[in-house]
């Protein structure tokens, strides 16, 4: 199963980020640097609802959304308490703190694409 979850993370942020994809993979990553971030959060929320009607586009754009902005706050923490980001070790704080804006825009992007 994580095989496939890093390997569609990854064409997602490839999608998304042509450029810096790779670069935001790592902080994408939960600290064991093995899985994405909460990527099973969302079928648990389906489940709960016990709405299945959610086409697979959408629930795909919501885990990726919810994966970026839990990055996003996942790595203003470490930059703003000073610790390292798991995932991302190796990462220096200012290649971090560059991709804050990147997460964040591309999560309300595609959050706004859902509402769309």
């Amino acid at each position: 199963m994580s095989d496939r979850m890093r390997e569609w993370l990854s064409a997602e942020l490839h999608r998304d980020f042509p450029a810096e994809g790779e670069a935001l993979y790592r902080l994408c990553l939960d600290d064991s640097g093995e899985e994405p971030l909460f990527f099973d959060h969302v079928d648990v929320a389906c489940d709960v609802l016990g709405d299945d009607t959610l086409h697979d586009s959408i629930v795909d754009d919501v885990r990726c959304a919810y994966i970026y902005l839990s990055a996003y706050y996942f790595c203003l923490d470490s930059v703003v308490d000073g610790h390292d980001r798991g995932g991302a070790a190796g990462l220096d704080r200012e290649e971090i703190v560059v991709s804050l804006t990147h997460l964040l825009t591309a999560a309300l992007q595609r959050f706004r694409g859902i509402l769309d």
